[in-house]
C-alpha cells in the first residue's frame, strides 16, 4: 500500500515509543556527536539525542521497510521505502509528509542519495529485474511536486554519476576503448542540463560543500606524474598539479589511481602494488606500510585519513591515521554475511554487520575503534 498523510510523533517520553534492544536497521545516520536517525522494518523511523544510548520511534504512518535514511541536519530528514516512497520531514521527526508516494512493486529500492536543501532531492532507483539490476537517477527541484528522471547527457550513459554536497552533480562517461580517457559531465541545476567539460579523466570524486577532484592520467611507466584537477567552485575553475610519488623519478613512475581527497587535502590512491596516502592535495604521495594482509588494496576510504580494507565483503584491517597504525575489527562476527565501517557525521565510526534483507546491528567508536559499544 502507498504511504499517506503522516502525524506527529509527540513527546516520545512514553514507553511505548522507546525502541526495543536488539532491534536491526536497515539504514542509521549520525547528525552530529548526538543526534542520530534510524529506519527499519514495517516504517520504524527512530531517533536517539543522547549518541545511540536511547532510541525513541518516530509516529508516521508507514507500513514498508523504510530502506534509507539521509538527514542534512538535526531537523531536515529523509527516509525512503522499499516501494519506491519518499518521507520528509522539516521539524526534527515531529511531523512527516510524503513527497514521493510508493508504487506496488516490493522489489524497487529508492534511496536518497543527496537533498541540500528541503526542495532539492536527488533518489536512485533500484529495480531488481529478471535479467539483472536496472538503475536510474530521479529529482525534484520543487519537494516532490514533479520528479523527473535524468536526462541522459551523452551515450554512453556518465558512469556512477555523484553530487556534491550543494547538489552539483557530475560523473565520468564510459567508453569502450580502456585507454581513452573518460568525458567529464557537470550539471549544475540539479540534473536539469548537462555540460561537457573541456577536461577528461579516469577518476572523480567529491570534497567539501561544492568540490570537485577529477585524476587527468593514469600516468605509467616511462611517462609524466599523473595529473589532478582540483575544482572549489562546482567546476568553473580548475587547478592542476602532477601526481608525484616520493621518492621516485619521473622514468620510475608506476600507473596511479587517486580514490580520494577531502577537503584538507588528505587522500588515498594506489599503484598495482601499494597503497599511498597524500596530505597536500594529491601532489606528493608517500607509500603507506600495510598490514601483511593479502588484497591490502580491496578497501575504501573512511575519510581523508582512514582506510579499511575488505575481504568477501567483511571489514577487517582499518587505519585512522593515515597506514601509521592499523587496528583489527574483532566486532565481525565469522559467519557475517557483510560488515562495513564508515565515519559518521559526529565524528566517529559506525560498523555496521548483518544482511541487506533483514537489517544490520550497528556498532559505534567514538575513540577511532580502540573501543566499540553495540548500538540497540
Amino acid at each position: 500500500m502507498a504511504l499517506g498523510a503522516l502525524a506527529g510523533c509527540g513527546g516520545g517520553s512514553d514507553a511505548a515509543d522507546r525502541v526495543a534492544p536488539g532491534t536491526k536497521l536497515f539504514d542509521l545516520q549520525f547528525v552530529d556527536a548526538q543526534t542520530a536517525y534510524g529506519v527499519a522494518g514495517q516504517g520504524l523511523i527512530a531517533r536517539s539525542d543522547d549518541g545511540g544510548q536511547t532510541w525513541r520511534r518516530l509516529r508516521v504512518d508507514a507500513t514498508h521497510d523504510l530502506i534509507s535514511v539521509f538527514a542534512v541536519n538535526r531537523q531536515l530528514v529523509f527516509a525512503s521505502a522499499i516501494n519506491f516512497a519518499v518521507l520528509r520531514s522539516v521539524d526534527g521527526g515531529a511531523n512527516w509528509q510524503t513527497i514521493q508516494p510508493g508504487g506496488d512493486n516490493s522489489i524497487v529500492h529508492g534511496p536518497v542519495v543527496v537533498a541540500p536543501d528541503a526542495e532539492h532531492v536527488g533518489l536512485r532507483i533500484e529495480s531488481n529485474l529478471k535479467y539483472g539490476v536496472s538503475e536510474k537517477l530521479w529529482f525534484t527541484v520543487n519537494g516532490g511536486q514533479k520528479w523527473q528522471n535524468m536526462v541522459e547527457p551523452d551515450r554512453p550513459f556518465p558512469w556512477a554519476p555523484q553530487f556534491t554536497r550543494a547538489g552539483v552533480l557530475f560523473g565520468l562517461a564510459r567508453y569502450t576503448d580502456p585507454a581513452k580517457p573518460y568525458a567529464f559531465w557537470v550539471s549544475d541545476d540539479f540534473g536539469q542540463s548537462f555540460r561537457q567539460s573541456p577536461l577528461s579523466g579516469v577518476a572523480c570524486g567529491t570534497f567539501g560543500e561544492q568540490g570537485i577532484w577529477l585524476q587527468l592520467s593514469s600516468g605509467g611507466a616511462a611517462n609524466p606524474p599523473a595529473r589532478v584537477a582540483l575544482s572549489q567552485d562546482g567546476f568553473r575553475t580548475w587547478v592542476e598539479a602532477p601526481m608525484q610519488i616520493d621518492g621516485l623519478g619521473v622514468d620510475a613512475q608506476p600507473e596511479l589511481l587517486l580514490y580520494a581527497l577531502d577537503a584538507a587535502g588528505r587522500g588515498w590512491a594506489g599503484t598495482d602494488s601499494s597503497l599511498l596516502h597524500s596530505s597536500d592535495g594529491g601532489r606528493h604521495w608517500t607509500v603507506v606500510a600495510a598490514p601483511a594482509v593479502p588484497n591490502i588494496q580491496v578497501g575504501v576510504a573512511l575519510d581523508g585519513m582512514g582506510w579499511l580494507t575488505r575481504a568477501n565483503g567483511v571489514a577487517e584491517w582499518f587505519s585512522t591515521d593515515a597506514g601509521a597504525t592499523w587496528r583489527h575489527f574483532d566486532g565481525v562476527p565469522v559467519d557475517a554475511i557483510q560488515a562495513n565501517i564508515v565515519r559518521d557525521g559526529g565524528g566517529g565510526l559506525l560498523a555496521s554487520v548483518g544482511w541487506q534483507l533483514t537489517g544490520y546491528t550497528w556498532q559505534r567508536s567514538i575513540d577511532d575503534g580502540r573501543s566499540w559499544r553495540t548500538l540497540l
